[in-house]
């Protein structure tokens, strides 16, 4: 196993959404294969922790890495100010990396060899000095590491052991800098960074350290019972579950719904009890909505959750009004909270489909008013705390414009340096870097949803062609003059089913994206004059190394991995649209820019847009205002007398504009008088 190896990547997750994610080859080594150390149990030999230890009491290996380049190297990479003060330990378990970042950075393969000659040499003298493997791994990390080389995923069981972080001490937050750190570094992917401590996650979770992540250590008491498991005692229940099912996915106009015939008849005996009269008829009660497939296996979920709660603890419920009683939803919160130290941001998503269901589903109206009651009794997330959480999140909007600048130097040098006979591999690496450049610049100007972004097609969703007279497209121009001129325009389309707004989108490309997608699309080698409308699998937009489409773990990788490397912040694509609105917001004082917003993004209603970011704002906004206020009153008191008051510019402009004016009126009435008194004496 090499330590910059990705491991095992899934069909759909090609070097496009991980990079080029492979590493030196170097052979892992832990505590159970350390060399032999002859000094080990020397009375009075202390073994050396730094490497200036080992460069001190071995004067021929002082001698050799005298003046070696890899001082330099070592210093920056890990940024310290001395080779001297560098770690043993950290040496040991971070040199694949090490040796994986130099081949990121292009260094020579001769030059790398020579390093990693040297780090061999400098573990094989503190080794001869006492130093061992066995000395950084504690008991319980021994116990790990040998499953976890199984895993792939040895080389974070070295590095917290390195740094001596114990497996009872370890929390979420490490594991992500450590993705961050390696990122950052280039000592690996996203991808493989990310693959990497998912597998680690699940080892330590599994080995019952629930500290490391305790809403992922829930799922794995798995309690839940799948839909197509209820026993035949819950036949009932489990056709009523269907139905629910079917009820949220047809459409709101019931087109697709069971005519009254069909319909089994509820048991009044059994709503009885539930239905006191109060909730009737509730005129604030929503409309119906016709939710995606993704809504509703959530819903199918959070019933299956329930259910097996229900179960777990010896209870049968037979009917859906059974299973929606207030004491099984009271019992199921409190050992949710309780048991599984579950959130309370947790907790509302567990719940919320299941108060959707409630709200808009005739046969359980008898729980709405419970269900109200029982929502408003878990606390929301604070604003102040989500509005931290997402500035942390947020990089500046100077650092996100200039990575497709930065990736477009990248791919010139890469295509600078190729050789004549241009490999694949190569051909891969230029069309990662160009999908990558021009995927920020789209998301720049058009922050589309992740569903829209790897499921546009072109000739389809994205096509250049004449705009109809019926069109809904703006343009700005008049449409005769449209029609006269005989032109393409690139427009894009997508219908309400296609769309999580629920409505059709006709717009036309901004121009800003005209010029970098016929780029790239020369770079892909496809004409769009030769992709027929009719074409039963048109090409999509943005596409991985094996040309197919790209899925949303790919395209979270890439954005993760970008914005870690050129913003050291890991934002996805809805971090993207939320700056996108924010700084739409700070830039746009109109009374209706909700409005416009509210077409930007594709929400159907702009009271959403409302919602989402009237108060998500960036908490550095309020700051800068002040600032700059503060600023322009101190630069009005600091200004000399004879420019403030009314000795000013703009105020002498003023007043010597008003007497001008006052003198050409004068001027005019006295010019009238003199013609009045001519016209009299004649």
């Amino acid at each position: 196993m090499t330590f910059g190896d990705p491991g095992p990547v899934p069909p759909e997750s090609p070097a496009i959404a991980s990079g080029t994610g492979s590493a030196e080859p170097c052979r892992e080594s832990g505590p159970s294969d350390s060399p032999q150390n002859p000094a080990a149990g020397i009375a009075g030999l202390r073994s050396p922790k730094t490497v200036g230890e080992v460069l001190e009491r071995s004067p021929r290996c002082a001698n050799l890495l005298k003046d070696h380049p890899i001082r330099a190297r070592i210093t920056q990479h890990y940024g310290i100010q001395e080779f001297e003060q560098l770690q043993i330990n950290l040496l040991y378990t971070q040199r694949s990396l090490f040796m994986t970042a130099l081949k990121h950075k292009m260094v020579p393969a001769k030059e790398r060899t020579r390093f990693r000659y040297a780090i061999q040499i400098l573990l094989n003298e503190a080794t001869g000095l006492g130093w061992s493997a066995d000395l950084i791994f504690s008991k319980e990390w021994k116990s790990i590491y040998q499953e976890a080389r199984n895993n792939r995923c040895a080389i974070l069981v070295m590095y917290f052991a390195g740094i001596g972080v114990q497996p009872g001490d370890l929390v979420r937050s490490q594991i992500d800098n450590w993705i961050n750190e390696r990122v950052i570094a280039q000592e690996r992917t996203f991808w493989s960074a990310w693959e990497a401590a998912f597998k680690f996650t699940n080892l330590m979770l599994g080995k019952a350290y629930t500290n490391i992540d305790i809403i992922a250590a829930a799922r794995f008491d798995d309690y839940a019972i799948p839909l197509k498991d209820f026993p035949p005692s819950a036949l009932i229940l489990r056709n009523q579950v269907q139905q629910l099912l079917d009820f949220r996915k047809n459409p709101r106009d019931g087109s697709r719904d069971k005519p009254e015939e069909e319909r089994k008849p509820e048991d009044e005996d059994k709503l009885s009890d539930a239905d006191n009269g109060d909730d009737i008829y509730d005129p604030a009660r929503p409309e119906r909505k016709q939710v995606r497939e993704i809504t509703a296996r959530t819903l199918e979920c959070s019933i299956c959750c329930l259910y097996g709660f229900l179960k777990k603890h010896g209870r049968d419920p037979q009917s859906l009004d059974q299973l929606f009683e207030d004491a099984c939803l009271n019992d199921y919160h409190r050992w949710l909270l309780n048991e599984h130290s579950t959130p309370p941001t947790a907790l509302r998503f567990r719940f919320q489909p299941l108060q959707a269901a409630v709200n808009q589903y005739p046969a359980l109206k008898g729980r709405r008013k419970f269900l109200r009651k029982f929502m408003t009794q878990i606390p929301n997330e604070p604003d102040w705390k989500r509005r931290r959480r997402m500035a942390e999140k947020c990089i500046s909007h100077e650092d996100l414009e200039k990575i497709p600048g930065e990736l477009r130097l990248e791919r010139e040098a890469l295509v600078a340096t190729a050789p004549k006979g241009e490999s694949n591999s190569h051909k891969t690496a230029v069309l990662r870097l160009a999908t990558e450049e021009f995927l920020i610049k789209w998301l720049l100007v058009l922050p589309w949803r992740a569903r829209n972004i790897c499921e546009c097609r072109l000739g389809r969703n994205l096509k250049k062609d004449f705009i109809e007279a019926n069109s809904m497209l703006v343009t700005g121009l008049r449409m005769k003059e449209v029609q006269k001129s005989g032109q393409k325009f690139w427009q894009y389309s997508f219908t309400k089913e296609e769309c999580k707004g629920k409505k059709d989108i006709d717009r036309l490309l901004p121009p800003e994206l005209i010029a970098p997608l016929e780029e790239y699309l020369a770079i892909r080698g496809i004409d769009i004059r030769d992709i027929k409308a009719d074409d039963p699998a048109p090409p999509p937009l943005f596409i991985n190394a094996e040309g197919r489409r790209m899925v949303h773990i790919q395209l979270y990788c890439i954005i993760c991995g970008l914005t870690l490397r050129f913003g050291r912040k890991r934002a996805s694509t809805k971090v993207l649209r939320d700056m996108f609105a924010s700084r739409y917001l700070e830039t746009h004082k109109e009374p209706d820019r909700f409005d416009d917003l509210a077409e930007i993004l594709w929400h159907s209603d702009p009271a959403i847009t409302r919602k989402y970011y009237a108060t998500q704002r960036d908490l550095r906004c309020g700051a800068r205002i002040a600032d700059e206020y503060l600023k322009e009153r101190r630069l009005r008191r600091t200004q000399p007398p004879s420019v403030s008051g009314l000795a000013s510019p703009d105020r002498v402009l003023w007043w010597v504009s008003c007497g001008l004016a006052v003198y050409i009126l004068l001027f005019a009435i006295l010019l009238f008088l003199v013609v009045l008194f001519r016209l009299k004496s004649f």
